[in-house]
């Protein structure tokens, strides 16, 4: 019950398959207990110029007393060793990225986890690194290729507390995020393809740093998160009317409303 995003792959995967064959850019997800107190085609609208592939709130760093934090299948422990979590309450994805997340479950040996946890996870898997580079690796994997192991960190800034990266790492300069609201963090993806040249991994994380994680990921905006929006909030049914008239709390997002 708590691996959402295979169900929404496989809903996409029929959508595709319909007979007009045409998919929206983006693709909007909301939880049944989600309320919004104000319009939701302006809510909607809002976002219409934001390219990220994955918006969100509440991302943070997956830390080892997260109840869910191994709560993955081996393949993806493997992929991506330093992991994200986002809430689940509102989400949009890109098309791209439902693609790219329909290939990493396919094609990698079931790369799927706790869901809270494996679309901010990957998207630094699918995204800062070329596709190319992680196609061959699923091929080298599945195949049983050997090659060597290497690490493959886009630039970018590092969220309060984390340990310490090697010295290797220590010469990237922290990434600025464009964009409103851009989440930016580093992400750590172990790999089993061939090392490439340090020079092409350094041309790499220059590039990210300038355009990967502005465009990866994004915050919900904060004047949209109302005052209860969390996976144990409550908004009694008496109270919903005044969060929809009073101006101070209406156009906000609201979680969860159980009634």
């Amino acid at each position: 019950w708590g691996c959402h995003l295979e169900g929404i792959l496989l809903w996409w995967k029929h959508l595709k398959q319909g007979a007009s064959g045409q998919v929206p850019d983006f693709v909007w997800i909301l939880e049944d207990d989600v309320g919004f107190s104000g319009p939701i085609s302006a809510f909607l609208d809002s976002y219409n110029d934001w390219p990220h592939h994955l918006i969100a709130s509440h991302f943070q760093p997956v830390r080892q007393d997260w109840v869910w934090c191994n709560s993955a299948s081996p393949r993806f422990l493997e992929l991506v060793p330093h992991r994200l979590r986002c809430a689940e309450h509102i989400q949009r994805f890109s098309s791209d990225f439902l693609e790219r997340l329909e290939l990493c479950c396919r094609g990698s040996g079931g790369a799927c986890a706790w869901s809270e946890m494996a679309a901010p996870s990957l998207a630094g898997l699918l995204f800062c690194s070329d596709l190319l580079f992680f196609s061959s690796l699923l091929l080298s994997k599945e195949e049983g290729k050997g090659g060597n192991e290497e690490e493959f960190v886009p630039a970018g800034k590092e969220e309060e507390g984390k340990q310490k990266e090697d010295e290797e790492d220590e010469e990237d300069e922290d990434a600025e995020a464009s964009g409103p609201k851009s989440i930016v963090t580093r992400s750590v993806a172990v790999t089993t393809a061939p090392t490439r040249p340090r020079a092409r991994r350094e041309s790499d994380a220059k590039s990210l740093e300038s355009d990967c994680w502005s465009t990866v990921l994004a915050s919900l905006r904060s004047d949209h998160i109302g005052t209860v929006f969390s996976f144990d909030g409550r908004v009694p049914e008496e109270a919903w009317g005044t969060c929809c008239s009073d101006p101070r709390w209406q156009n906000r997002c609201w979680h969860a409303l159980k009634w």
